[in-house]
């Protein structure tokens, strides 16, 4: 599934290719088998290499103050899921998607550098080896 060429778009690619980086060599805890937003891959999970991480779009919620859009909040989840592992091992990998949001804050979606430069993880929730992370 192709991502839009919109700023939204732009933003999931570059989050997707800063999700990808999550390796060994780059003192991850674990390698990352895949990154994408095609959910519909979700079904071929079971028999995949993990751990896989989905990222969907999934809500947007606008803040106007005295009539004007002061503010917009786009929540972005990050599912993941890690056949074959321990609970441990899920945490870690959590962990590892924490660090590599912290040490990179800003998304371009733009050509000409515009940015995305406030991210945060907003709730974790995990059991029997799918984490879900909100951005």
């Amino acid at each position: 599934m192709a991502i839009p060429n919109s700023r939204r778009g732009k933003i999931l690619m570059n989050l997707e290719r800063q999700l990808k980086t999550i390796t060994k060599t780059n003192n991850y805890s674990h390698d990352v088998y895949d990154v994408t937003t095609n959910v519909r891959d979700w079904r071929s999970a079971p028999e995949a290499e993990t751990p896989l991480v989905f990222l969907v779009d999934e809500s947007t919620n606008y803040i106007y103050h005295a009539g004007k859009l002061t503010e917009r909040i786009w929540t972005i989840g990050i599912y993941v899921v890690m056949r074959n592992s321990t609970q441990g091992d899920l945490e870690e990998f959590l962990t590892d998607i924490e660090q590599c949001l912290q040490e990179n804050q800003t998304l371009y979606f733009s050509d000409t550098g515009s940015v995305c430069s406030h991210h945060r993880i907003m709730n974790i929730v995990t059991g029997k080896q799918i984490g879900r992370a909100h951005v």
